[in-house]
């Protein structure tokens, strides 16, 4: 994925000598993990981080790479802009997408309760202990 290098389309090979694990864990915001931002609302009305800070974080990861095995110096740095390119789009594809799922589940959450107490409301009326459901009129 992130092997081809620029408009070029060469295949570059990278070298792994780093854990995968180790690398800018501050990029890690999943399971509660990474950095806090108040962050900016998003279209869904979530809140996402700056793309600032996106961006700082996804030079980092990249500055954090052992690029200096690649001979050729404008290979290393195509590399280095595809990969951070490709990078802080998907993050902040991912963000969005985080956002968006919370926003679904605050409504799901609202649409369960509404559904219980209709629930509760139907049970009451059918025991005969209760008021009619909201929006009927008891009839004559």
């Amino acid at each position: 994925m992130f092997g081809k290098a620029g408009r070029t389309g060469a295949e570059v090979p990278i070298p792994r000598k780093k854990s995968s694990r180790n690398i800018d864990k501050s990029m890690d915001v999943r399971h509660g993990r990474g950095e806090a931002s108040p962050g900016n609302p998003s279209p869904g009305g979530g809140l996402l981080p700056d793309s600032r800070k996106i961006r700082k974080e996804v030079q980092a990861f990249v500055s954090s790479l052992p690029l200096t095995a690649i001979k050729n110096a404008q290979d290393s740095s195509e590399l280095a802009s595809a990969v951070s390119s490709r990078l802080y789009r998907s993050e902040l594809g991912r963000m969005e997408a985080q956002s968006q799922l919370e926003d679904w589940m605050q409504v799901a959450a609202e649409l369960k309760h509404v559904v219980q107490q209709q629930q509760e409301a139907l049970e009451a009326q059918l025991a005969g202990s209760g008021p009619a459901p909201a929006g009927r009129v008891a009839g004559p």
